[in-house]
This record gives structure tokens, C-alpha cells and sequence, in this order.
């Protein structure tokens, strides 16, 4: 069984659900920018907002007290953190005195944005790409203070513009897909300098899948995409356990033939309100202080 800790939305969790061979058990912190996790919230009017599931409740408030990291280092024994940012695509709200609420989907749909007074931080600004730069180089120090760097993947993919049956979907939650790569570009350029692995699926796989369980989008994709991403993984992961940590190699040049595929079976998550203590490997740090850079002017919004 696989301990796969994810940092990001559906992109990671449907390549964990539907592209690996192997049960894995999950720590499943969703709905959260890398940048909230340093920037937790205070005010009482967020803070006291009900969404109507247990699960949407959980990844909004977890979002608001920015313990996306938390959970993760808690979640002891990983053989990966995945890590997606198609949660980064909204943007996220800024208050004067620097408080960050992630931009969410369920957020909008009760307007919980609507009368906080803060700024909309648009996704591929240069405000943004500012406060994400900031807050991914503490992420990176914390995770190899944790011992968990050399374990973390970050999956790159190209947001879909046609499905499978040949259906265009130009525009998703208000954002145009066709601009949208160029927009994510310099955020994973960022992290690759940082030398973290990155995993990026062929433009072949990045199909929209019209029978896609939670419904065409340009991140859902068709089942060779999972597929392609799953066994590469895999392959990660007990390069991993056999090798040295520090071993190097390449994610994406993996070869997955030497696997040993077993029937697919169900994924278990486990409670993202778990209480276990850190592991040795994963030993609680403390988060860095970063000061807010100078808010410059944002771009204008690419098409």
C-alpha cells in the first residue's frame, strides 16, 4: 500500500484514484493556495461561514487557518506529496493587514467574498506571482527540513480546450482555457529552479473527458492520462524505497515496465483532522516569517 500525501485538487487526487495499480492511503489537503499557508485568517466573518458539506467545510476553514503544510507533515511515513495548482487558478483575496483567503469554488457560490473589503489577487498577475514566489520558497525550506522535498512531484499538464467526443469548452468557472498556460508557465518554471521533481503529462493524454465522473472540465481528462501519470509515479515511488534519498532522477523519464500491477482497488483517505504526531521523518517545523512584497500594479488580465 502507498502513503501518498496531495497538496492540490483534482488533478493529483483523480491521477492517485484512477492511474495507480496499488491501494493507497491519502492525506488529502485540498483547496488551498501555497500561498494561505502562511497567511492564516482572523477575521470572525469567514471564520464563522458553513459550507454545506463536511468535506467542503473542512478544506475551507483548513484554507483559512493555512494548514495545508500541517497536515501533511502529520501524515508520517509519505512515499510522495503530490502537488497540483489548479487551486491557484482563481486567485485568492488579500486584506491590508496581509490575511489571504484562497479564491474558492464553493466560496463564490455563497458570496463569501463579496462584502469582506479585501482585494482579488488575480491568478497570473505580477502581485500574485510575487506573493506565490514568497510563500513556495518557505514551503520548500519546510519540506526539506521535514525530509520530505526529495519525495514531493509537482504535476504539470495543459488545460484541455476539446473533449473526446470533439466538444470545445473555451471558458471554465469565468476563465478562458486557451490563455491559461501561459499564465500557469512561469509558476512552474519557478519551482523547477527549486529544484523540486516535476511530472509533465504529454499534451496527447491532456484530453477533456465529456463522462468524466465530476463532469468535463480542462483539468478532467481522459483515463490514458491518469494511466501515463500513475505508472510514472509508481515507478517514483519505489525508485524511492529502494534507492538512497538523495539518489537522483528524472520523474517524467521513469520507465514503469518493471512494475507489477495488481487489480485496482479502492483509495482510502485518511481524516484531515488527524491528530497523530509527527513522525521522525516528518518532524513539526516552524513556519517561516516572510514580509509581504511591495504590492505593484497587476498586469492586465491575458486573454
Amino acid at each position: 500500500m502507498y502513503r501518498i500525501a496531495i497538496h492540490g485538487r483534482c488533478l493529483a487526487r483523480d491521477t492517485v484514484e484512477f492511474g495507480l495499480t496499488q491501494p493507497s492511503e491519502l492525506c488529502y489537503a485540498a483547496r488551498q493556495s501555497i500561498v494561505s499557508v502562511y497567511r492564516p485568517v482572523k477575521l470572525r466573518q469567514l471564520l464563522n461561514t458553513k459550507l454545506q458539506s463536511a468535506f467542503q467545510n473542512n478544506n475551507f476553514q483548513g484554507d483559512l487557518a493555512g494548514d495545508a503544510l500541517q497536515r501533511i507533515l502529520r501524515f508520517p511515513h509519505s512515499d510522495i506529496l503530490l502537488i497540483d495548482l489548479i487551486d491557484e487558478r482563481l486567485g485568492f483575496y488579500l486584506s491590508a493587514d496581509g490575511q489571504v483567503a484562497t479564491c474558492s469554488i464553493d466560496g463564490m457560490v455563497i458570496n463569501a467574498y463579496d462584502d469582506l473589503g479585501w482585494k482579488h489577487v488575480k491568478f497570473g498577475t505580477l502581485t500574485h506571482f510575487l506573493y506565490f514566489t514568497r510563500a513556495w520558497l518557505c514551503y520548500v525550506r519546510q519540506l526539506k527540513q521535514a525530509e520530505l522535498f526529495h519525495k514531493t512531484v509537482v504535476l504539470q499538464s495543459s488545460w484541455a480546450l476539446k473533449s473526446n467526443t470533439g466538444q470545445i469548452h473555451p471558458v471554465s468557472v469565468g476563465l478562458e482555457v486557451q490563455g491559461m498556460d501561459k499564465k500557469f508557465r512561469p509558476y512552474f518554471w519557478l519551482m523547477k529552479l527549486t529544484g523540486v521533481h516535476i511530472l509533465k503529462v504529454p499534451d496527447k493524454y491532456c484530453i477533456t473527458d465529456e463522462d468524466h465522473v465530476w463532469g468535463p472540465a480542462p483539468y478532467h481528462y481522459i483515463k490514458p492520462f491518469y494511466k501515463w501519470a500513475g505508472r510514472r509515479i509508481e515507478a517514483f515511488i519505489q525508485h524511492k524505497r529502494r534507492f538512497s534519498p538523495s539518489s537522483i532522477l528524472s520523474v517524467d523519464t521513469l520507465q514503469p515496465a518493471t512494475l507489477q500491477p495488481t487489480k485496482s482497488q479502492p483509495v482510502r483517505t485518511q481524516s484531515t483532522n488527524s491528530a497523530s504526531k509527527p513522525s521522525e521523518t516528518h518532524k513539526k517545523t516552524t513556519q517561516p516569517k516572510m514580509a509581504a512584497p511591495a504590492d505593484k500594479p497587476a498586469r492586465k488580465k491575458q486573454a
